[in-house]
């Protein structure tokens, strides 16, 4: 299929919303008040470990931040950590849908395996995410994003995550699949012959539009009180079709990418107005 025709179909797929349900509540709110309610906003922060670059098998620290408002009256939906930054514009039962940016870390030439390969700046890209809870403990996500700075193109992320709360305890686990058009994987798997040569390890090779990658999330938070919560978390992906045939990850690197990390959260409340 022609990454052009399958990013179309994407698109279609993401703007359209699903008949409406009981999204999932993680854990119950305050109680409401007969007023106007409160405003509950939460703040998340932690370490992380990701690839060094797309397809390397060396990992680097990351930061894991986050950042959640909703109000009182309204029940936690459940978030990712690979989910991109995104706020609802359109909010039923069972169905999100609003904007979303994610950004990707640059690719330094400082790593020796990279020399005479092209340096990558962060990159920036920004679009629309959909969600939908067809039962109460299982949720659909995708995301659709252009990148803007860093690199061109268009890529695309859909994956599913079961939910299950026990006690204080919230789990969740579920599929991941991605996809990128040409342009998305030039940037980071592509390899000209000027700089096969300069490398002196590497081949060229032309990378091509299509899935990217594929693998799975999971999660497991514990809530020490209704203000103050922790999550660990584990992931993988696979490099997949034309990444997944790149020098780069086969030869400098690893097609396996690895991810982890911890994140602490803390809820304040503002006053109802």
């Amino acid at each position: 299929m022609r990454i052009s025709a399958l990013s179309l179909a994407l698109a279609g797929l993401i703007m359209v919303a699903p008949a409406a349900s009981r999204a999932a509540d993680t854990s119950p709110g305050p109680a409401k008040s007969p007023l106007a309610p409160d405003w509950l906003v939460t703040v998340q922060f932690g370490p992380g470990l990701s690839p060094a670059y797309p397809g390397s098998s060396a990992y680097r620290p990351v930061p894991v931040p986050g950042l959640g408002v909703r109000r009182s009256d309204e029940p936690e939906r459940f978030a990712a950590p690979d989910d991109g930054f995104g706020a609802p514009i359109l909010d039923t039962a069972g169905f999100r849908l609003g904007p979303v940016a994610n950004v990707l870390i640059p690719r330094w030439t400082m790593h020796q395996e990279l020399n005479g390969l092209r340096k990558l700046s962060t990159a920036i890209e920004i679009g629309a995410y959909a969600e939908y809870y067809p039962v109460d403990d299982m949720r659909l996500r995708g995301e659709l994003r252009q990148g803007v700075y860093g690199h061109d193109g268009l890529v695309a992320t859909f994956g599913s995550d079961f939910i299950r709360r026990a006690g204080a305890f919230l789990f969740s686990a579920g599929p991941r699949i991605n996809l990128g058009t040409a342009a998305y994987a030039n940037g980071y798997f592509d390899v000209t012959p000027d700089q096969a040569l300069a490398n002196g390890r590497v081949p060229p090779f032309q990378s091509h539009g299509g899935v990217t990658s594929a693998g799975f999330m999971t999660t497991a938070r514990y809530d020490f009180d209704p203000r103050w919560n922790a999550t660990v978390y584990g992931g993988l992906q696979r490099l997949t079709g034309s990444p997944g045939a790149s020098p780069i990850p086969n030869i400098l690197g690893s097609r396996n990418q690895y991810s982890a990390g911890l994140m602490f959260a803390r809820t304040f409340t503002i006053g109802g107005f």
